[in-house]
């Protein structure tokens, strides 16, 4: 699927704030998103993040204008942006154009500029978008009070174990899987992360310093915070050392497991900040494919956030980017037990996975955050976990965070990608969440008896290894789609505002249109226990809006029920009549509504059986099995038609009943304690059933001289393998069948007669016998070349209770005297008619032979008719 993708500076639009605290933003500079044609695309036609700021307006008056408030020099958001068409390439492939990022600019001014204010006076002016600080971004890291505590999280007798060592039974991570540490920066020296740096590394094989504007990621931070999160990801695993990583391979195997691309994005030192600036422009690069000049990652971690403002338009931005290029983002909480927004990790619950952090007790960390979007939990406590530190200050290290909990998510991300390279963003963030344990209870909050999603916890504990067993037997994931839907509603005239989120479609404005609610319903397979579940697709696969207004025209569908054995999906479309300044379009969007495109998934649960074994035909009785019952569940046999194939219900034996011909359903019922299962196999029971009426391909079998020949087929009949074609006067009429066809030749009449009346069988047989029809043939004492003068037939012939007889042509307008003899030539029906057909009823007469003579004017013909009842 390609994309187009418009994208001018057109984030959805938060409250701009005015008030915030100068600690929440860096001082000096304010990133500012100017309208399309504000900006000259010569000026931006670079790599590089500085701009000539005189050369960067079209108008010199706005430069001017903005001189004269003290902004008199502009660097690009982000480098490698530039006017013109750009692609990327999602990780499955669909061609994604790339957004105008090259209008996002960050403009410097003097230290002591008040940010917030400044910030709604640009936003003001005639050309500029948005206006918003670069604010601050708090990694979420806390330092255990007793690091002696330590212990293995993947110590199956712990209780906040993530059951990885399951999960590695699948895999332990491919190297064609690409995580993005957004971050401080990674210690690549460290012998859990391979000890160099580049493609030829084992570990972190590429990334770039957004700090320092350079191709060296080392971390220099204090607290070795990216090389902490890194090592949870990936740290090298049967490398002799004392870490491993999630997703950190096998050494044993020569598997070093999923690169790690490092992004720095923050100063070193004792800083815990990174920077909303830098941090847009890695998260571009890592969406980007390795094609179009990015990374290509898979999988994000952002272990930072604020609390402090959801103005954050061009971070959005970036976050449906990578979304459209499926990339999975995984977010930190944050940190101070509040139930505040924290962004990202609330920015978007469409585009982040949200993670808060757990404790060796199996609940929520005191410290953890909750509320918003939260997805899950993972180990947060510093007592549960050993990672990577920086090599000239503490190789190993036991932090605590939401910081780190986000990194195990994160590797399990990886794990899955790295088992089925072909899931869905959606498929990640669902098979992660539906094998989250539930937690019940919140000690921090007095909270009990929380059954299913909760604020608290989310979905609940990451569950590495029950993840990985949804992408294997029993278990069976079926990415769908379904074309085309059944408008729902009558929908009024109204003013839309869309945004322009995803880059696809119409630029931000208000618009005049309708929005049309599309449904559609599919058929769901069967599943032990009910164990099925269903997801939508959305970014990237689902072709169809939300019904929100302001919209931001991505990808979006519900699924709106689930009945029996069937799911109700819902999408909508708007048709836009005219922007609100009048302009003309008249046209869907996304498509019309029979071109919606549904996409969902299905997990079920299918036991490990073997396809029914057993006969196919049935002519006494059969017997069938089915192999590989699941453990502690029960099997019962049934027959849709007991009144002709009886089946014993516990050990298969069939017996057919009543000599009964016709199709039967055998269906095994797996019964366990959750509920049960059906497998269906279809036989047939006895001889086929009756034959249908042939077709006449060439020839005449009504009015057949001897020695012609007519050519006949039959329809494949039900039960039958094989067929029988068989003359019953082989002197007189030879029948030479073969499958579906026969070729039929009158040889003779009956001796001293001038016609003769002979028959043939036809039909469907198998190994319990055939099932065949009766059709006699009248052969007159004619040449074929005569034919053509015969002009009367009869039909059915054999005939039951009527026949039809065909007297003349259309334009003769000559009477027929019709006069019917039984076998002992006594007259038993009798008509004049100047009808070209006569129906003549038989139904009152006996069964046999007769004998029906038509006079035409000095014309006399005499054909044989038989009758069955």
């Amino acid at each position: 699927m390609s994309f187009s993708i418009l994208f001018f500076c057109l984030f959805l639009k938060f409250s701009q704030t005015s008030g915030q605290s100068q600690e929440n933003y860096v001082k000096g500079k304010v990133l500012v998103c100017f309208k399309e044609g504000a900006l000259s695309h010569a000026a931006l036609n670079h790599n590089n993040r500085e701009l000539d700021f005189e050369k960067l307006f079209q108008k010199h008056s706005f430069k001017d204008s903005l001189k004269a408030i003290k902004i008199n020099r502009a660097k690009k958001l982000i480098r490698n942006s530039k006017p013109g068409k750009q692609y990327s390439y999602s990780r499955t492939g669909e061609k994604i154009s790339i957004p105008s990022f090259y209008n996002w600019v960050t403009l410097e001014v003097p230290d002591t500029t008040d940010i917030p204010k400044l910030c709604s006076r640009l936003i003001k002016m005639k050309h500029i978008q948005y206006a918003e600080p670069d604010y601050i971004l708090n990694t979420t890291v806390q330092q255990p009070n007793d690091p002696l505590f330590s212990r293995a999280y993947y110590d199956p007798q712990n209780r906040a174990d993530i059951n990885a060592l399951r999960a590695w039974d699948f895999t332990k991570g491919s190297n064609s899987i690409r995580v993005a540490i957004v971050d401080s920066g990674i210690d690549y020296t460290n012998p859990d992360l391979g000890e160099t740096f580049g493609s030829s590394a084992k570990k972190v094989t590429s990334g770039f310093d957004y700090q320092n504007n350079d191709f060296d990621p080392m971390d220099d931070r204090d607290d070795s915070h990216g090389t902490g999160v890194a090592g949870i990801v990936g740290a090298l695993s049967n490398n002799g050392d004392y870490v491993t990583g999630v997703a950190g391979g096998d050494q044993s195997t020569n598997n070093n497991g999923v690169q790690l691309i490092a992004l720095k994005v923050g100063p070193g030192g004792s800083n815990n900040i990174v920077s909303n600036q830098y941090s847009i422009e890695a998260i571009y690069d890592a969406a980007t494919s390795v094609s179009s000049g990015g990374f290509g990652c898979h999988v994000i971690n952002y272990s930072a956030g604020t609390s402090s403002t959801s103005d954050l338009n061009a971070f959005r931005g970036v976050l449906s980017y990578a979304a459209q290029n499926g990339v999975i983002f995984v977010a930190a909480k944050g940190n101070e037990n509040t139930n505040a927004p924290f962004y990202p990790a609330d920015l978007a619950d469409n585009l982040v996975l949200s993670v808060g952090a757990m404790n060796g007790n199996n609940v929520r960390a005191n410290f953890s955050n909750y509320g918003g979007n939260v997805d899950i939990i993972a180990p947060g406590d510093g007592a549960l976990i050993y990672t990577t530190g920086r090599r000239t200050v503490s190789v190993y290290q036991s932090p605590s965070g939401t910081s780190v909990a986000a990194p195990f998510v994160t590797g399990v991300a990886a794990l899955l990608k790295s088992y089925n390279l072909n899931l869905h963003r959606d498929d990640i963030e669902n098979l992660i969440q539906l094998s989250a344990n539930d937690i019940t209870d919140d000690p921090r909050s007095n909270t009990t008896n929380l059954i299913g999603y909760d604020q608290y916890t989310g979905h609940g504990k990451l569950n590495a290894g029950k993840a990985l067993e949804f992408l294997a037997a029993p278990y069976v994931l079926e990415q769908k789609t379904a074309v085309g839907g059944t408008v729902s509603n009558s929908p009024n005239r109204e003013s839309l505002q869309l945004n322009n989120d995803s880059g696809i479609g119409l630029s931000t404005g208000v618009y005049i249109g309708k929005r049309y609610e599309v449904k559609t319903t599919v058929t769901l397979p069967a599943s032990l226990c009910n164990e099925r579940y269903i997801w939508a697709r959305t970014s990237g696969a689902t072709l169809g809006w939300s019904a929100a207004v302001p919209n931001n025209q991505m990808g979006n569908m519900e699924i709106l029920s689930v009945s029996g054995n069937t799911a109700t999906l819902r999408t909508w479309v708007f048709y836009i009549e005219s922007s609100v300044t009048g302009q003309q379009i008249n046209t869907y969007y996304p498509t019309r509504p029979e071109n919606v495109v549904f996409a969902y998934t299905l997990l079920t649960n299918q036991p490990l059986y073997s396809n029914i074994t057993g006969p196919t035909l049935i002519c006494t009785t059969g017997n069938f099995t089915l192999q590989n019952v699941p453990v502690g569940n029960t099997l019962n046999w049934s027959s849709s038609n007991p009144s002709g194939l009886a089946i014993n219900p516990s050990s298969g034996l069939a017996t057919r009943v009543n000599n009964f011909n016709g199709q039967v359903t055998i269906t095994a019922t797996i019964i366990g304690a959750c509920g049960s299962l059906n497998i269906p196999t279809t036989i047939w029971v006895g001889v086929p059933s009756p034959p249908g009426a042939f077709s006449l391909l060439s020839g005449n079998l009504n009015n057949m001289c001897k020695r012609s020949q007519a050519q006949v087929l039959i329809n494949p009949v039900a039960g039958a393998s094989s067929y029988v074609w068989l003359s019953n006067n082989p002197s007189g009429l030879q029948v030479d069948g073969s499958g579906l066809g026969a070729l039929i030749t009158g040889l003779t009449t009956s001796v001293n007669s001038s016609l003769g009346y002979w028959s043939f069988n036809y039909g469907g047989a198998n190994t319990c016998g055939s099932n065949t029809a009766l059709y006699g043939v009248v052969i007159y004492n004619c040449t074929a070349g005569d034919i053509g003068a015969l002009r009367l037939t009869s039909y059915p012939n054999p005939a039951s209770d009527s026949f039809t007889v065909t007297l003349k042509e259309e334009d003769n307008k000559e009477t027929a005297e019709v006069t019917l003899f039984d076998k002992k030539m006594e007259r038993v029906y009798f008509v004049r008619s100047e009808e070209k057909e006569l129906s003549i009823s038989s139904a009152g007469l006996p069964a046999g032979l007769y004998y029906l003579n038509i006079v035409i004017g000095k014309e006399i013909t005499k054909l044989q008719i038989l009758i069955n009842h």
